[in-house]
């Protein structure tokens, strides 16, 4: 065991998973990188290390995509490490056809909501016992999430006229529900979440892997948008100034933004009882 600050990032292969990852290297963090493809892993870890001159990174391959895979992934960080002071859950993907997971879950859903759902639930004794443990989710940009129409979660949506975009679009929402949640049921504990829009990640490989034409095009149009931010993951995992702050959205300058109406603590209590059944 260690009393090494350690972050935990989970989808960190590429995009904003990496590049908090390191730059969280850079400030002396023992970086523990997961994610679904070993080889790329691998490889990340051995060009961070030498790139951060951080030789404490290491690579845990997991596929999340099931309840079970989770909570194996739960069961090895225990017995590894003691506490977890940052946990990143950037994972996310946009298929445009209706995939079934192993759980019988909607691909999309699972790992744009509801695996975050999992490892923060399963993850949480390990982060409450750092000194001030943070949780970070990413969202998108706020022109994007004002116009979300929030709906009750939808583990398997209709595959008739099955929309990839549609549904990653209400598992946004249901991450910044989820924000807010939690925020409220760790508010008497030494741990903080939020949400927020990354900025520009140079390397994204956000809607890459999957077939979706329009995902492409404004993947890297959002990045454009964005290209005058810096990464802000770890700013948000590090400034001291950030102690007590929990339950916010920030923008890629690293403001608060605040949430239209739609985002209700009643809608927020609607898709954690609902999620918590599954």
């Amino acid at each position: 065991m260690t009393n090494k600050k350690i972050a935990l990032i989970i989808g960190g292969n590429s995009g904003v998973g990496k590049k908090t990852a390191q730059d969280l290297a850079q400030e002396n963090y023992r970086i523990m990188i997961v994610a679904r493809n070993r080889e790329k892993g691998e490889q990340v870890v051995q060009q961070l290390q030498q790139t951060t001159r951080n030789s404490d990174i290491s690579f845990i391959q997991a596929d999340l995509s099931t309840k079970e895979a989770v909570t194996k992934l739960s069961r090895v960080l225990s017995e590894n490490v003691d506490h977890v002071d940052v946990l990143v859950s950037s994972i996310g993907i946009m298929q445009p056809t209706q995939q079934l997971t192993k759980d019988g879950y909607d691909q999309n859903f699972v790992l744009n909501y509801l695996t975050h759902f999992w490892l923060i639930n399963a993850l949480l004794p390990l982060v409450k016992k750092a000194d001030q443990g943070r949780i970070l989710m990413v969202g998108a940009l706020p022109v994007i999430v004002r116009r979300l129409k929030i709906n009750p979660p939808q583990p398997v949506p209709s595959a008739e006229n099955y929309s990839g975009m549609q549904v990653t679009g209400d598992a946004l929402g249901g991450r910044i529900l989820l924000t807010q949640k939690l925020a409220h049921l760790l508010k008497d504990t030494n741990v903080t979440v939020n949400i927020f829009h990354p900025g520009n990640i140079p390397d994204s490989s956000y809607g890459t892997e999957s077939s979706g034409l329009l995902l492409k095009i404004i993947g890297p149009l959002f990045a454009r948008l964005s290209k005058k931010n810096p990464p802000i993951g770890a700013m948000l995992a590090t400034d001291v100034s950030l102690t007590n702050t929990s339950g916010q959205f920030f923008n890629e300058s690293g403001k608060v933004v605040p949430l239209p109406a739609q985002f209700s603590a009643q809608m927020a209590d609607q898709w954690w009882t609902i999620s918590d059944q599954l």
